[in-house]
């Protein structure tokens, strides 16, 4: 796809790996990467078959193509500024007969002379994008979209369709983004992680309500700086870069790492050392996790959020070690419980044990004790009538966030004192490593990034703290954990029975 006056003075050329992006032919795609591959001008291009097809059409037949309409998103209406210079300077070229004067400034819209149309808007208020319900869109396009919030995303998404066949081959999302940014993880989940290395289309398989089976699409191409001749000839602008930006955005901007997040709480701690593939697992263990090692996990309770479960192993020399988790919407205490029991009848912990749900104990989040309904029903109870034995977590989170820390610390012989199987806790793996801080308390991490299984394993290592100072009594110390368990279990056999129990356990705070 070559841009030119006339066809002969090229104006624009496809660096090769927008290219790629350009002739893809995924539903969706997300171009993105490393910082100066051409992401703006890969979105301002993405429309053209749309817009090309429209003015075909137009010309064949005499009808103008006023259906045709696409829209470019970007967060922040200041931040737009940039894609409308780039489609001033192009789609003039791309439809001479439209010009300049096919540009309404009030508007923000391009009206080519087919009369399909390009608005260029933002997504400042926290309903805008609901304005597009029921409309009919051929073409969305989301500059750093790490930006946007998922929500929005899919909601828009589900605004592409066309009643037209011809322009049915031609629906698409295209999407640009960074490393990192505000909504980083969904967008990593959804288009890297399933493929990092990109450049393969990926297909979804999706039954519809009448029983037939369609295929869904999505794509991500990596970008890349060392592609862009006319920004980096020499080297000069990568040099600049390097000279000014931070390691971590260095990594982000320059390397292309998704892994990398702009002001994650614990990054600075965390390397390969804490996670640990279970092939290197069994190398050390090849039994798996030995009998005589402490068992127990963490448990965040949500419904339509996600529960997260961890669970952990405590060696013999307080060493822990996260080996499985279990990450799905609880939906109800019942189901969940129903839930854990199945992972336990398929977990591969150990070849001389399996785990029984009575044979560790797992401390919760106070609202999973929550009642709810007439009968007074409870997702801790639910669970519980599965034969796990919970307790109320502690739920401080300037003493949990301290006592992650001290685990990640690393001891004399190389490891941590925390450490993650990546392959068996993946979700664990991922946002310990890119949650965010607090931008209130810079002690602890954010509660509104994906907090649940770090809150999981929080609760887990609040359980089994890292003992500092002088060493007490161990025995005194696990009689006090346990009397303190015996009176919270208690105070909440008396407040079912409506009995009064104000004994101050210290837990669920």
């Amino acid at each position: 796809m070559i841009l030119s006056v006339d066809g002969k003075n090229k104006v624009w050329e496809p660096l090769p790996r927008q290219q790629v992006a350009l002739t893809c032919p995924a539903f969706e795609l997300l171009y993105g990467g490393q910082k100066g591959g051409g992401k703006t001008d890969f979105l301002a291009v993405s429309p053209v078959p749309l817009l090309s097809r429209a003015h075909d059409i137009w010309k064949t037949t005499g009808r103008l193509q006023p259906r045709c309409r696409g829209v470019i998103f970007r967060k922040n209406l200041a931040d737009l500024t940039d894609i409308i210079s780039r489609t001033m300077e192009l789609y003039p070229v791309l439809d001479p007969e439209m010009g300049i004067d096919g540009w309404n400034k009030n508007s923000r819209t391009w009206t080519f002379s087919s009369g399909a149309f390009i608005e260029l808007r933002h997504l400042d208020g926290p309903e805008d994008h609901k304005g597009y319900n029921g409309q009919e869109l051929r073409f969305v396009g989301m500059d750093q979209v790490e930006e946007i919030a998922e929500e929005v995303a899919m909601f828009l998404i589900g605004q592409i369709r066309t009643s037209d066949p011809a322009f049915r081959d031609l629906l698409m999302f295209r999407a640009t983004a960074n490393p990192g940014g505000r909504h980083g993880d969904w967008v990593y989940k959804r288009y890297i992680a399933p493929h990092p290395a990109g450049n393969r289309v990926l297909f979804t398989e999706v039954t519809n309500r009448d029983g037939s089976v369609r295929k869904v699409s999505r794509a991500f191409v990596p970008a890349a700086l060392s592609d862009n001749k006319y920004l980096n000839e020499g080297g000069q602008y990568e040099a600049q870069l390097r000279a000014s930006l931070p390691e971590h955005m260095i990594k982000q901007y320059l390397e292309g790492d998704w892994n990398v997040v702009i002001g994650a709480h614990f990054a600075h701690m965390i390397g390969n050392q804490h996670g640990m593939s279970t092939e290197d697992f069994l190398a050390r263990f090849p039994r798996g996790v030995p009998t005589g090692w402490d068992v127990g996990f963490g448990l965040d309770w949500g419904s339509s959020a996600p529960a997260a479960t961890i669970f952990c192993a405590r060696d013999a020399d307080d060493r822990i070690w996260a080996i499985d988790e279990v990450y799905t919407p609880g939906k109800t205490g019942r189901t969940y419980g129903e839930r854990l029991v199945r992972h336990l009848d398929g977990q591969k912990w150990s070849l001389d044990r399996k785990w029984k749900p009575d044979d560790f104990y797992g401390v919760v989040d106070k609202q999973a004790w929550d009642q709810y309904g007439a009968d007074g029903a409870s997702a801790g109870a639910g669970i519980a009538s599965f034969g796990f034995r919970l307790f109320e977590a502690q739920k401080d989170r300037n003493s949990g966030c301290e006592q992650i820390r001290e685990r990640l610390l690393l001891r004399p012989d190389g490891l941590p004192g925390l450490v993650i199987l990546k392959e068996r806790c993946p979700v664990l793996w991922r946002t310990l490593r890119t949650i965010r801080t607090d931008a209130r308390d810079p002690e602890t991490y954010d509660m509104h990034d994906e907090a649940h299984a770090v809150d999981a394993l929080r609760f887990k290592l609040m359980d089994w703290p890292v003992r500092v100072g002088p060493a007490g009594n161990p025995v005194d110390e696990d009689v006090a954990r346990w009397e303190r368990y015996l009176a919270s279990a208690k105070q909440r056999q008396a407040q079912a029975a409506g009995e009064d129990y104000s004994t101050n356990t210290g837990y669920g705070s």
